[in-house]
């Protein structure tokens, strides 16, 4: 019911009732499970053990506690290896060796190589929304709850390179028709996000602080430039002059992109563009960007 309750508080009153219709409620509670140790994928969810099966496995696998860190451990091996290799080209060998643990365990935590894709899938995607209701949580204007997932998602994206990787195999996964063993959280995840975000722009548009505009163009305008940033930077990097993928970039492409939107989407530019200052200084870059040397973070790779 964590999310769930999340989802409430972040629906303002008179709506939230028709809009949380055709979001149920067993998907946000799933997902809301799945950020909590030791639980299973909920998009992949073998039968729960027994109280006896339970004592077995802690003879076999020592403690709850033990068992609950190798899980984790093979989640986070798991996330690099897909988020490297795609669920297809993944290789269940390297990510047993890479969590430091038989081969054997991760069929015995998650079944399969697509129920281990879909708990990796599972926990990215848990943790993706909720960042995105958290910027998006009732405090401030309309304008300046959306300028400040705007960033949080440019963040998201800059800082995470895992994330960003395992998100772009999962689209690429989708395209080509997907996996009947897997199924994907996406579809519920970006439901969730765009409806709030949807209320907040109706929001800000009742009130006069924001421009009327098509909501799902503002959606684009908003993330769908993040993604393009990111998305075009070995090519940018060949004709632009620059090379998008430095720490120094990144963060004057972090302010210019928030300055932007506070002057495209608010009625009163000065306003917008002060929003958007204000929002920048109360939200420093992630640490990976605030130093030159990233040949170990991981953003020298886009």
């Amino acid at each position: 019911m964590v999310l769930t309750n999340q989802l409430i508080r972040c629906f303002p009153a008179g709506s939230n009732k028709q809009q949380l219709k055709s979001i149920p409620e067993s998907s946000t509670t799933r997902m809301a499970d799945r950020t909590k140790p030791g639980r299973n994928s909920s998009w992949f969810q073998p039968k729960q053990p027994s109280h006896a099966e339970n004592s077995k496995t802690s003879s076999r696998h020592g403690t709850p506690e033990i068992a609950d860190d190798r899980r984790e451990r093979i989640l986070r091996a798991a996330l690099s290896e897909f988020s490297q290799h795609g669920m297809a080209g993944a290789r269940t060998e390297s990510i047993a060796e890479a969590a430091g643990v038989n081969k054997a365990l991760l069929y015995y935590y998650f079944h399969s190589k697509a129920g281990l894709y879909a708990a990796a899938l599972d926990a990215t995607a848990a943790q993706m929304l909720q960042s995105a209701l958290h910027s998006l949580r009732n405090e401030g204007s309309a304008g300046e709850r959306l300028l400040r997932a705007a960033l949080n998602h440019f963040d998201n994206i800059a800082s995470q390179h895992e994330y960003r990787q395992l998100m772009n195999q999962e689209l690429a996964r989708l395209r080509k028709g997907g996996d009947s063993e897997v199924h994907s959280p996406l579809e519920q995840i970006f439901r969730v996000i765009m409806n709030k975000m949807r209320l907040v722009l109706a929001e800000g548009m009742k009130s006069g602080e924001l421009i009327r505009t098509d909501w799902t163009q503002a959606i684009y305008a908003i993330l769908g430039a993040n993604v393009f940033y990111f998305l075009s930077a070995p090519i940018m990097r060949r004709v632009a002059g620059f090379d998008p993928s430095e720490a120094k970039e990144i963060r004057q492409r972090r302010k210019s992109a928030l300055l932007f939107l506070g002057a495209s989407l608010f009625t009163d530019r000065q306003k917008g563009e002060q929003t958007a200052r204000r929002v920048l200084s109360a939200t420093p870059a992630p640490a990976v960007l605030r130093t030159e040397s990233l040949s170990s973070s991981g953003v020298k790779s886009l």
